[in-house]
C-alpha cells in the first residue's frame, strides 16, 4: 500500500493537470490526492483519499502516508492531528517496549491480531511489574530483557486469590 500511495504522489508531482492539495497547520503540512471513484487497492474499499503529511516535531522532519474515506481535507487533517494525541497518551508505551509502530500490516485480522498480542504482553509486563520490587520502568525493562522469566513469575502468583486482589489494587495506584 505504501508503495501505491508513493507512486501516486509521484505521478502527480509529474502531471501539471493532475491536482495535489495542500494543508499546512502549525506542525504539520499535509498533501492530498483526491482517488477516483471505487477506487480500491489491497481489499481496502471505499478509499478517497491518499495523504502524505510532514511533521516538522523535531529536529528532522517525519513523513507519513495515510488512507482516508472522505475527501474533506481539513476533517483528515484535524483526524490526524487528533491521532497524535492518541499516540501521545495511550498508544506510546506499546510504541516504546513493543515497537508496534515498526510493524506493518495489510491483512485486517494481522493486525486485529498482533494488537491482541501487544496488548496481552503489555498487560502481562505491567502485572509482572506490580509484583516486582523495582519500579514500573525497571520491571518493564526486566520484562523485555528476560520475558521467559517474568512471565514464569507472574504464571506462578495466577492461582492465588489475594495476589490478583493486590495486583489489581497495585495496578490503580500505579496509574495515577
Amino acid at each position: 500500500m505504501r508503495e501505491e500511495i508513493l507512486e501516486k504522489f509521484k505521478k502527480y508531482e509529474q502531471t501539471p493537470k493532475k491536482k495535489i492539495t495542500t494543508l499546512d497547520t502549525e506542525k504539520r503540512n499535509f498533501r492530498f490526492i483526491s482517488l477516483p471513484s471505487n477506487y480500491d487497492d489491497c481489499g481496502f474499499t471505499g478509499m478517497k483519499t491518499f495523504v502524505e503529511m510532514v511533521s516538522h516535531t523535531r529536529k528532522k522532519a517525519i513523513t507519513m502516508y495515510f488512507i482516508s474515506n472522505t475527501k474533506d481535507t481539513e476533517l483528515i487533517a484535524e483526524a490526524i492531528e487528533r491521532r497524535w494525541e492518541i499516540e501521545n497518551n495511550f498508544h506510546k508505551e506499546k510504541d516504546i517496549y513493543l515497537n508496534e509502530d515498526d510493524i506493518h500490516f495489510t491483512n485486517k485480522t494481522s493486525i486485529n491480531n498482533i494488537v491482541i498480542l501487544n496488548n496481552l504482553a503489555l498487560a502481562l509486563a505491567k502485572i509482572y511489574g506490580s509484583i516486582s520490587t523495582n519500579e514500573m520502568r525497571v520491571a518493564k525493562k526486566e520484562f523485555k530483557a528476560f520475558p521467559v522469566e517474568c512471565i514464569s513469575k507472574v504464571q506462578l502468583i495466577m492461582k492465588d486469590t489475594e495476589i490478583i486482589k493486590q495486583i489489581k489494587s497495585n495496578l490503580r495506584r500505579k496509574k495515577r
